[in-house]
């Protein structure tokens, strides 16, 4: 009897435990700290335009939420219109506001924030040039930061996606050649730092069209285009092309 009533208990127990977490979600521009069923703080991003020495000062926040609702990364970025200067710092908290760490922008690098993205509690970031070129793709896990992709590759950097472990990455990127700007699909194993890459055959920058990238753990590249899918083993062979309209 004295077991099913210590049982009994512990399942009540972990369940209130869990239930009384504190999460983050983010609507809209809002972000609602919830602690059972209530919210027990918000933070709204904002935009503030300010007339200074340099110009006008335009101070942005942007926030993005993980999916476990555990985490969050914040931005602040201030932007100066006369000298076209950029500046932007990068705070990551868990969802009791507690820091975990703080990056910045270094001197002439922008950080596109909408092409950040968070895996947990693993966050990638893309810098790039004040033109948006030039980019380069950055791993944070543990407050250590790794490069990915280096800024001399690569002239855009359109869309990436991780496998679910984390494995293998496949970016959607773009290179000048014979006077255009031409899409590409590259592929890098994680593991081993094999790597592959698809010239893709339609100017998709000349139509204004776009390019969806996805791969699985078994390192199965899929490259959606207005329909048409192009299926890539890890070694990226080409070996399927099918239309799903």
């Amino acid at each position: 009897m004295s077991k099913k009533i210590s049982s009994i208990l512990k399942r009540f127990a972990v369940k209130h435990l869990v239930f009384l977490n504190v999460l983050v979600f983010q609507n809209a521009d809002t972000l609602n700290f919830v602690k059972g069923d209530s919210i027990i703080e918000q933070w709204v991003m904002s935009e503030d335009c300010t007339t200074t020495d340099l110009g006008t000062l335009i101070y942005t926040t942007k926030s993005m939420v993980s999916d476990d609702n555990k985490h969050f990364l914040f931005c602040e970025e201030k932007y100066y219109s006369a000298p076209d200067s950029h500046y932007a710092k990068l705070t990551f908290y868990d969802a009791y506001k507690k820091k975990i760490w703080v990056r910045s922008s270094d001197s002439g690098r922008r950080i596109l924030f909408y092409l950040s993205a968070i895996y947990d509690d693993i966050v990638t970031i893309v810098t790039t040039d004040k033109h948006n070129a030039r980019p380069s793709l950055h791993l944070i896990k543990d407050k250590k930061m790794k490069t990915i992709v280096a800024d001399d590759k690569w002239y855009r950097l359109k869309k990436y996606a991780f496998s679910p472990n984390m494995t293998y990455l496949v970016l959607h990127v773009k290179n000048p050649y014979m006077n255009k700007t031409w899409d590409y699909i590259h592929f890098i194993d994680m593991k081993n730092g094999k790597e592959w890459t698809y010239l893709f055959p339609i100017c998709v920058s000349c139509k204004r069209q776009k390019i969806d990238v996805s791969v699985d753990n078994r390192g199965i590249t899929k490259v959606v285009h207005k329909g048409e899918h192009r299926i890539f083993s890890k070694e990226g062979r080409l070996t399927d092309i099918y239309i799903k309209l």
